[in-house]
């Protein structure tokens, strides 16, 4: 395949994979206004004329689920036709919500510098890499040699000396087939433009041409650079090219995905060259004025990044050296080192007067400037560029002078301890958009958040209430919209894929609104007036004109459910249930688990007369406050342990009176199944087991259930809790958050559970209790794979916290082997003792039953050893580097170089290089 038609291909997977309100630029929206206007004298478009005009203006097909999507956020008023006013709308407040994400968004390196520690002696040379498949270290001087050190041990010998080289070498870089680590490559360039590459064939058994074990203690090889070029050293092959590059070469960088070498240098006729390393054919020239200083290459991006000392950065197609795709201008001196963070998608560039900035690669924008190593500038600085390093996992940032300074972003360990927040404040409610494939998610603090399920990606955020907070959430059936209700009882309509308030409903009562329900023109509200409340939405009437039932309820409305568009159930603290009949208004039922209708007066009758014989035993009238306040407390504490918090229909099953057709779930972890057409309670269950969760009796009235959802067949039921766990029925129980369970949805497109928490996260899982992520994370995750294929992980903090079962559902199963290898020991054993062999026999039964056993227990098997302390790490501790081990070099000590060791060249292996380079 040519280089242009990868090109095209990798810009159309980009493009397809971005949304399309991004794709949409000021030439299109011209366009897009003449056809709005040519096309019919009212400016307005069906789905159809929307996704034919739009998809050939943008080039995509009219049939592109994203297009009619897109119509679908437009027409938030369902008159199925959009016009160029709602259009220009709808673009505009997108990118003034993008803009106040993007400037909500901390800096990748947010804490201050911290110089570390440098070793009392330093010794400079011109380059340095290591060789981790060899354990060895590969060292340049500027007397033209090179030497290799073995690092298997502290003694630090040399083993290799290779001398005679035309000119210095420079810069190097080494490659290694991490499944075969006998093919290894090293490329390496010098100050006469130069450019050398030695592939091995057997580089872990024979290298120069010699066989490693037949190396003596403290013997070294010595060889010429003559014999090298010679190609008679076994398994050993070089290629040089003294005329790459027109003047000393910058860098040097071995791409093993397309077998080229990648170099740079200052000569603006050769300022880039990407090289095959088979043969002279192929070869591609970037010329630049003044040339290039540093570059770093992405192959999955098909980029390439360079600097130079004009302060210029550049990413490039590395199929068209013709004119880079971009030109990035910012810093004042010239650019010493550029590197790709792949985890974060930036580039990271270094200029000479110690500036550091971070560069976005999707939006080609300055993320953050950092001048913090500008202390690091000695006092008489040497004419050389300062050393740079990346740390890929850690995300920290490595710069070296005549001092060592690191820079720390978020680390990569933190990262997998911390706990992930998906919003700043307790959540309310999470919502799922099946038309969208969105979920959104509401906190106390009034801020809402729309999520991309499939990635965890974070679309939309805005703020709905600027002196109360939200209380609970709902979406109308079509799923375009999305209904709001406060702590002051202010209702709003929103459309929730651009932040704009659509409606303001009114309310005539300044309290808390609990539960919203809505049906195709009917928003139903409940709440601590204890009244339902109705908006109409029709032509005749006006929707925010608010329409009351009669009070039927003697407490606070907690949580509302509705049945088809003329069934309205309603549960309050008292642990009433009342169903409703939308078209008559009117409430036809009134269900409790404690008493029938008929009989409520008598236990009303029986309340009223222990208030009274509670007064005549205190004086009469005269009662003491501490009385009243005493059978207040009785009261309520009765009234809690039967508080619903939760409802939910079974849509599909009879309408008899034997079945089960309403969910209720509240304190104590009653969950209770009723009939609603005159069957009343059909039967209960307690979900709080209080051995499986450690309760004690006295503190089970203090936890419910708090969350509950149904799937759309009534096959399967999801109930959150108090203490943080989700029950899936009939499957198991497991922890899914540290705090209270607020809100659960089904996702049954996709076969996914979305869970809120108090703990300020929203959480994906499957039907079966495996873990998906939690939006707000880095890392983003993508669920349309297999959900056997999907990798085993724990939420973070839930390893210390979570109980045996919790882990073993979240973890998965144990495997098989195990248990068939525990029953074939406990048979070999049995069949021991019954033989009656003597100790010795016993003694020889390890070996016997290993051999037997080894197809049986695989790889997965390893022999019990006594715990070693692990060898340390070279890492940070404290904010403090230490040095792991000095290692002696008499080499160094003899001579005194010029020139700084390259840090940035510590790392191996395929992409895990990095950029130096040395003037």
């Amino acid at each position: 395949m040519e280089g242009s038609e990868l090109h095209s291909e990798a810009s159309k997977k980009l493009a397809a994979s971005r949304n399309i309100e991004d794709l949409i630029n000021l030439h299109h929206m011209v366009e897009l206004q003449k056809l709005f206007c040519e096309f019919n004298s009212s400016r307005q478009l069906s789905v159809d004329e929307f996704t034919a005009k739009l998809g050939s203006v943008l080039g995509r097909a009219r049939d592109d689920p994203q297009l009619t999507a897109l119509f679908m956020k437009i027409d938030t008023n369902c008159d199925e036709t959009v016009d160029w006013d709602e259009f220009c709308t709808y673009i505009l407040l997108g990118y003034q919500e993008r803009e106040t994400m993007d400037g909500e968004k901390l800096p990748p390196f947010p804490y201050p510098l911290h110089e570390l520690p440098r070793p009392k002696r330093c010794v400079w040379v011109t380059d340095l890499i290591v060789m981790p498949n060899l354990n060895k270290i590969l060292l340049s001087f500027t007397s033209c040699t090179l030497s290799l050190y073995d690092i298997s041990s502290t003694s630090f010998e040399k083993q290799f000396e290779i001398v005679g080289f035309p000119y210095c070498i420079v810069t190097m870089d080494y490659w290694f087939n991490s499944f075969d680590q006998n093919k290894a490559v090293l490329v390496m360039g010098d100050n006469g433009g130069g450019v050398y590459t030695m592939e091995f064939d057997s580089a872990t058994t024979c290298l120069f041409g010699v066989m490693l074990y037949s190396i003596k203690q403290e013997e070294v090889v010595r060889l010429t650079f003559y014999e090298l070029q010679s190609n008679k050293l076994d398994g050993t092959k070089i290629t040089y090219n003294p005329t790459a590059h027109g003047d000393w070469v910058c860098q040097v960088r071995y791409c093993s995905a397309m077998q080229y070498c990648i170099s740079c240098s200052h000569h603006s006729g050769s300022a880039l060259l990407i090289a095959n390393t088979r043969s002279n054919k192929g070869n591609l020239v970037f010329k630049v004025w003044k040339g290039i200083s540093t570059f770093d290459f992405a192959k999955d991006w098909s980029l390439i990044a360079t600097g130079s000392i004009d302060g210029i950065l550049r990413f490039w197609n590395p199929y068209v050296p013709a004119k880079p795709v971009a030109v990035l201008r910012g810093h004042s001196s010239a650019i010493t080192h550029v590197v790709i963070h792949y985890k974060e998608n930036q580039v990271l560039s270094f200029s000479q007067d110690m500036e550091l900035r971070v560069w976005g690669i999707v939006d080609q924008q300055c993320v953050q400037i950092c001048s913090r190593f500008q202390q690091l500038k000695p006092e008489n600085p040497p004419p050389i560029y300062p050393a740079f390093y990346l740390h890929p996992y850690m995300s920290t940032v490595l710069v070296g002078t005549n001092k060592l300074g690191a820079l720390q972003s978020r680390d990569y360990i933190e990262e997998c301890e911390a706990e992930v927040l998906s919003h700043q404040s307790q959540l309310c409610a999470a919502l799922y958009s099946p038309t969208f494939g969105q979920v959104i998610s509401g906190s106390h603090d009034s801020v809402v958040n729309v999520w991309d399920v499939t990635t965890g990606e974070r679309l939309v955020q805005f703020s709905c209430y600027s002196n109360t907070e939200i209380t609970t959430m709902a979406l109308v059936p079509r799923g375009r919209q999305l209904v709001t209700g406060a702590r002051n009882g202010c209702i709003k309509i929103w459309n929730f894929s651009n932040g704009a308030c659509l409606t303001t409903l009114k309310n005539d009562y300044e309290m808390e609104i609990t539960s919203i329900c809505c049906w195709q023109q009917s928003i139903i509200t409940g709440g601590w007036n204890r009244r339902i409340t109705l908006y109409w939405d029709s032509p005749e009437t006006d929707k925010t004109v608010p329409k009351y039932w009669g009070q039927v309820h003697c407490e606070d409305i907690l949580c509302l459910a509705q049945q088809g568009k003329d069934m309205v159930a309603s549960a309050s603290y008292d642990g009433e249930l009342v169903v409703w009949k939308v078209g008559i208004q009117q409430a036809v039922m009134r269900l409790h688990p404690s008493r029938t209708p008929t009989d409520m007066h008598r236990v009303d009758a029986e309340v009223k007369g222990k208030e009274e014989e509670e007064e005549e035993r205190n004086g009469g009238s005269g009662s003491s406050e501490d009385s009243k306040r005493a059978l207040a407390h009785r009261t309520i504490g009765r009234r809690e342990e039967r508080a619903i918090e939760k409802l939910a229909f079974l849509c599909t099953r009879p309408e008899d009176q034997t079945t089960a057709t309403l969910v209720a779930c509240g304190t104590a972890g009653w969950v209770r199944f009723w009939n609603v057409y005159g069957g009343g309670l059909i039967g209960e269950f307690n979900s709080l087991d209080v051995k499986r969760y450690r309760l004690k009796g006295s503190f089970l009235k203090y936890h419910s259930v708090t969350a509950c959802t149904v799937k759309n067949d009534d096959s399967l039921m999801v109930l959150g809790n108090s203490l943080g766990y989700l029950q899936i029925y009939d499957i198991t129980a497991y922890c899914g958050h540290m705090g209270v369970v607020v809100s659960v949805e089904m996702v049954e497109d996709r076969d996914l559970i979305v869970s809120a928490s108090t703990d300020c996260c929203v959480r994906v899982w499957t039907t079966s209790g495996r873990y998906i992520g939690t939006f707000g994370e880095r890392q983003m995750w993508h669920v349309g794979v297999a959900q056997q294929e999907l990798p085993r992980k724990c939420p973070p903090g839930m390893t210390k916290t979570a109980s045996f079962s919790t882990l073993q559902v979240v973890s998965g199963p144990s495997p098989s082997k195990w248990k068939r290898a525990k029953s074939l020991f406990k048979l070999v054993y049995q069949n021991v003792i019954a033989s009656g062999k003597s100790k010795e026999g016993a003694q020889t039964l390890d070996d016997a039953s290993d051999a037997s056993t080894s197809n049986v227990l695989g790889r997965c098997y390893h022999r019990r050893s006594r715990f070693r302390q692990p060898v340390g790490d070279y890492r940070l501790e404290g904010r403090v580097m230490g040095i792991y081990f000095t290692l002696k070099c008499p080499t160094l000590e003899e001579d005194n170089y010029a020139l700084p060791v390259n840090i940035s060249g510590i790392g191996g292996g395929d992409g895990l290089h990095s950029n130096s380079s040395q003037q």
